[in-house]
């Protein structure tokens, strides 16, 4: 009968494993000693050889500049005072094993004593919390994205929502970008397959596509900001994406990505690139009832409120009336309503964000300044005859030629 073997790499992640076979060990090899240890001795002995033993760090670079090299002296002061040197924030102590918990990241000494403990006591994003995936290589631009307005309303294409990273954006953020997904994509998978030899290396985690989750930018210099990603997308390299395992924790995730502590743990493990397998390993602690609530609400309050102020732009997915026009409708009068009529009869074309209107109608829509300018100025004229109806005066043409 053939022996199981045994992963020593797996027994070595696991610190309470780990622990609890050292223990084990040093009992019996102080019996066979004919020295009785408790198991309380023997753990003692155990933190104090492995977890206790601690490596430290001395930050004098700051010293190195002037005309005066400081270095010797404060490195003397921080080695003989260890409580100055911990003062100044030229030394720092940091426990050995919290260096194996943080496998893979950069070597960050200062912020390692904080980051190991959050992560060994606390689970992570991946796998507890949620799938954390990379998307989509990009090849072929040119050839197969457009932006949401481009592609015609009558196209026989498939054009589905393309997140690709964008700005820093927290909590939400509308995606601009379209991508040509005909057939399932047979066109672009047989081109990077003939020019790459691999279908595989830029259709990444093909099951997730069109998924609700989250997502945010893989690089960027502000921080790491995460934001919905809503059902009907395929999600690029540059823009990461988790996925809840239980849909219900969402907002929650939501929030705590969001927080001063996941910007920290992000920071703290990769420096400025948030790829999929440095997010995955953020530690994500489990709440009280009362706090998850609390960050649920406010999680679910921000998104809304941000996808409420993008109704009024015109260059959002979720336009449908024009900020100045928006609050003339919120003022509570029927008369100014019935006026306004004419200037809301909006009708949004299939798959395309851009409006028009009857009394204020505008060419093809495009991002030019020129044509935002007219089209601001179109609805500034619309909104002032609309006023002006209201309290029962004529509009004059000759009060068109006004400038915004």
């Amino acid at each position: 009968m053939g022996s199981k073997r045994v992963s020593v790499k797996a027994i070595l992640a696991d610190v309470d494993l780990r622990r609890k076979l050292m223990v084990s060990t040093i009992q019996a090899t102080q019996s066979r000693e004919g020295i009785d240890t408790t198991p309380e001795q023997a753990a003692r002995a155990y933190y104090v050889v492995s977890e206790g033993e601690r490596a430290t760090f001395l930050n004098l670079r700051p010293f190195a500049k002037g005309a005066v090299d400081q270095r010797q002296e404060e490195f003397a002061k921080a080695v003989t005072n260890p409580g100055l040197g911990y003062e100044a924030g030229i030394r720092f102590d940091v426990a050995r094993r919290d260096f194996t918990t943080l496998e893979g990241a950069p070597l960050v000494y200062a912020q390692v004593g904080v980051l190991g403990p959050l992560v060994r006591e606390n689970t992570r994003l991946d796998p507890m919390w949620a799938s954390v995936r990379g998307g989509m290589n990009s090849t072929e631009s040119d050839r197969f994205v457009r932006y949401r307005w481009e592609p015609s309303p009558t196209s026989k294409r498939r054009w589905v929502r393309y997140s690709k990273g964008g700005d820093f954006a927290r909590f939400y953020s509308d995606l601009d970008l379209v991508f040509d997904w005909t057939e399932d994509g047979r066109e672009f998978r047989a081109i990077v397959k003939t020019k790459y030899g691999s279908e595989s290396r830029f259709v990444k985690s093909p099951e997730f596509y069109f998924r609700r989750g989250l997502t945010w930018t893989e690089k960027s210099s502000l921080g790491f900001s995460a934001r919905i990603l809503e059902e009907g997308a395929i999600f690029n390299v540059a823009g990461p994406a988790a996925f809840p395992r239980v849909p219900t924790d969402e907002w929650y995730l939501l929030g705590i990505l969001n927080s001063s502590l996941i910007a920290f743990s992000t920071w703290a493990l990769s420096g400025r690139n948030y790829g999929a397998s440095y997010v995955a390993a953020v530690p994500v602690a489990k709440p009280s009832a009362v706090a998850r609530a609390r960050v649920e609400a406010i999680a679910q309050s921000i998104f809304e409120q941000k996808a409420k102020w993008d109704t009024g732009s015109e260059t959002s997915s979720r336009f449908t009336v024009p900020w100045v026009l928006q609050k003339l409708l919120l003022d509570g009068r029927p008369a100014s309503r019935s006026k306004l009529q004419p200037c809301l009869r909006l009708r949004r074309a299939r798959n395309v964000s851009s409006a028009t209107t009857t009394a204020c109608s505008t060419p093809k829509y495009s991002t030019s300044t020129a044509f935002l300018n007219q089209r601001r100025l179109k609805f500034l004229k619309c909104w002032e005859r609309a006023r002006l109806r209201s309290s029962g005066l004529k509009w004059r043409a000759s009060q068109s030629s006004r400038s915004t």
